[in-house]
């Protein structure tokens, strides 16, 4: 933390000025009492730029769980919505098939219709020729299901 606070105006200002640090003592001095004064202030200063270090510091590491919380949130919407978009194209999957089914039906109900239709006329063609109406409306009942 001490390189970072000799790249600041504050340091800048006070190396000029025969000042050390002392690394077990974690502060600055100066054997010329003239600085003494000095001394005190950048060692304030350097206190002042350790209290606000640390809250930077605190304040990173919030921002860094409060990304990894954001993140895991964006994965589990992300894979909601892959689960969504997979049931959508099933559901469109399966109305499609759907309808081809019953385009499929409806065209088949149709052939059997006009196959029904054909072989009713040519039943009642060979009734009207012996004469039995009876039978041939049995037999349109029967064809149409209401028999």
């Amino acid at each position: 933390m001490r390189s970072e606070f000799e790249k600041t105006k504050t340091y800048g200002l006070c190396k000029s000025l025969q000042i050390d640090f002392d690394e077990d003592r974690k502060r600055y001095y100066s054997i010329n009492p003239d600085l003494h004064v000095d001394v005190m202030s950048i060692n304030s200063a350097l206190c002042m730029f350790q209290e606000q270090q640390s809250k930077v510091d605190e304040l990173q590491l919030k921002l860094s769980e409060d990304s990894r919380i954001l993140h895991n949130v964006i994965d589990i919407e992300r894979k909601k919505n892959d689960e969504l978009q997979k049931q959508v194209t099933d559901l469109d999957n399966r109305a499609t098939k759907y309808a081809l089914d019953e385009m499929a039906t409806a065209k088949l109900n149709g052939e059997l219709q006009k196959r029904a239709d054909a072989a009713l006329e040519i039943a009642k063609q060979g009734i009207r020729k012996r004469g039995g109406d009876y039978y041939l409306e049995q037999l349109e009942q029967a064809l149409k299901g209401e028999k």
